[in-house]
């Protein structure tokens, strides 16, 4: 049988229209998602000890009781959550956007990040490496879950304004594939197509 996958969409304006003005400097990182182990917040802390000159900007539900016995390093700076606005503003402001998650299934996190041009750090589950690393180009690294020594490395790796700045042209082109209009557009035209075939 046939079988089509649809993946999931973002908003067309979420797509920023003109390439990402990227900094010269690594020096804020953001997480967004629950702040929870499960999500790697743990290995997010551990590596920002390690890079104290970067600010990281963690956003999302505070989970108190999973975070509650670590000593927060004075560079990582929790949010809480935020309207889908405040995020965008967030991701603007941002060199580099990392989810260290256990788990996932379609990441509209990542897919935030990359409409917003950010190069990206994620682990290797759900379809994070379809997102960063199929069609032309690489749009960020892949981890794998729980290892804090290839998120720091990786960390390092992207202290290259050049290698930055070709995953955000790369992510900012790819994104457009995951358009509400393009999405839906595909999915209009796979009921017509289903529909005709049983008339």
């Amino acid at each position: 049988k046939n079988v089509e996958l649809f993946p999931n969409f973002i908003d067309d304006e979420m797509i920023i229209e003109k390439e990402k003005k990227i900094n010269q400097n690594l020096s804020r990182i953001l997480f967004v998602g629950h702040v929870a182990r499960k999500k790697g917040i743990c290995e997010l802390i551990e590596t920002a000890r390690e890079f104290p000159e970067i600010q990281f900007d963690v956003v999302g539900e505070i989970f108190k009781n999973q975070i509650e016995n670590i000593q927060l390093p004075l560079n990582v700076i929790l949010h809480g959550n935020k309207s889908h606005g405040e995020v965008a503003r967030y991701l603007d402001k941002a060199d580099l956007f990392v989810l260290p998650s256990y788990s996932e299934g379609f990441s509209l996190a990542v897919l935030e990040a990359m409409a917003r041009a950010l190069p990206i750090i994620a682990t290797d589950v759900g379809y994070n490496r379809e997102l960063l690393q199929k069609g032309n180009g690489i749009g960020g690294i892949i981890i794998p879950p729980g290892d804090v020594t290839e998120l720091k490395s990786a960390v390092k790796d992207l202290f290259e304004v050049r290698t930055r700045k070709k995953m955000s042209i790369r992510n900012l082109r790819e994104v457009k594939e995951y358009s509400r209009t393009r999405v839906l557009h595909r999915l209009f035209q796979m009921y017509n197509e289903v529909i005709g075939n049983n008339v």
